[in-house]
């Protein structure tokens, strides 16, 4: 599946967290979840729903693997392949942090086997 979305500004947590991220402004109609995907050919890892461990909204954040450059107001295509997990709230921030460095291994052995 394939969709794409606009580049937005947003609150700069996943760059305070070690993970900066694309914030997309999409009408996405997918389950929420941790995806495997590619944006613009490069691997990443998407948060698709709500952040309940920060008691924010549904948002749609990619994290490129081994990449930080800003895209903001471009128009990026994406490649969704797995899902990795469910979304789901975290006691800690750490605890999060631990999660996103799993999910990361993860994605990178899906697309180890490409």
């Amino acid at each position: 599946m394939k969709f794409t979305g606009k580049v937005k500004k947003g609150d700069q947590r996943g760059r305070k967290l070690g993970f900066p991220t694309l914030n997309l402004e999409t009408d996405l109609d997918l389950e929420d979840g941790i995806y495997c995907v590619r944006v613009e050919g490069l691997p990443a890892v998407m948060h698709l729903g709500p952040l309940p461990t920060f008691s924010l909204g549904r948002r749609v954040e990619i994290h490129i693997l081994d990449f930080d450059e800003d895209w903001y107001e471009r128009e990026v295509e994406v490649e969704v392949f797995d899902k990795i997990r469910d979304v789901r709230k975290f006691d800690s921030v750490e605890d999060l942090v631990i999660a996103i460095e799993d999910d990361v291994k993860k994605a990178r052995e899906i697309f180890s086997g490409d």
